[in-house]
């Protein structure tokens, strides 16, 4: 996947190096994507005179440093450096005992859920994203988390309004993940992203072709360590980047449940 950008004014000076995103999200994957964004941040600034607040490299979200931290971690080989002391009869046994055991560990902890509620455009909608968002409940579902949209959830029969009962959801799932891309979905991440109560676990994806506009800068002055995360996707053609992310994060989320052998919020 190759992107290029560049300068349409004279003021720049000269062409944006070609940024080159790798097909596999990863911590290369991530690095490129936030120069990427780097790059666009000071073409818009130019361009615009627009100062954009909390994009900068140390300011990402917590998110996006716990991805970048942690993916694609190179796993350096130390056997060859390992003295050779040979296993008693009994030790080899008992070590051949524990090899399964472990996998078997390993598959339990793979087998645990994750709550997940997926916003975003409509069902019926024209956004592309509407697509990238059912996509994504498919994967979820698929590895086996419990992967919602709010409209599956939401019960026309209660004298309750639909804000209330998208709370209630929002309380009692792991993970909050929100693709704002039309007015109703956009309506819907404003209405909690400065609520105490469920923003902590709301994961944000916005197109980096809008991070200018009022309601991206919006969601980036709330953004912190411990409200409304965001991730920025280069544009609607090129948001799988969603699903990958998404599922990474969902993965740890899955694994901290078993590592503390109750519900992580």
């Amino acid at each position: 996947m190759r992107i290029k950008l560049t300068a349409p004014d004279e003021s720049l000076p000269g062409d944006i190096d070609e940024v080159v995103l790798p097909n596999k999200v990863g911590r290369e994957y991530l690095l490129k994507l936030q120069e990427k964004a780097r790059q666009e941040r000071e073409r818009q600034s130019l361009h615009r005179s627009i100062k954009l607040k909390n994009l900068d490299a140390a300011n990402l979200s917590s998110m996006e440093e716990t991805v970048l931290d942690n993916a694609v971690r190179p796993q350096a080989s130390r056997q060859s450096s390992l003295p050779d002391v040979p296993l008693t009869p009994e030790a080899a046994d008992l070590a051949n005992r524990l090899r399964p055991l472990i996998k078997g560990r390993l598959a339990e902890a793979n087998k645990v859920p994750v709550s997940v509620l997926v916003w975003g455009p409509g069902i019926d909608s024209s956004s592309p994203l509407s697509s990238t968002r059912a996509d994504l409940r498919s994967r979820l579902r698929q590895e086996g988390h419990a992967a919602f949209f709010s409209e599956e959830l939401c019960d026309s029969h209660l004298p309750d309004s639909i804000r209330l009962q998208q709370l209630a959801q929002a309380q009692e799932f792991d993970l909050i993940v929100s693709i704002p891309a039309t007015p109703g979905s956009i309506g819907e991440v404003h209405d909690f992203a400065a609520d105490r109560r469920v923003n902590g676990k709301l994961f944000v994806f916005l197109n980096q072709q809008f991070i200018a506009g009022y309601s991206a800068q919006s969601l980036s002055a709330l953004n912190s360590v411990v409200s409304n995360r965001l991730f920025y996707y280069p544009s609607e053609d090129e948001a799988a980047v969603i699903i990958e992310v998404t599922a990474y994060e969902v993965q740890r989320i899955r694994e901290m449940k078993y590592i503390l052998a109750g519900r992580f919020l």
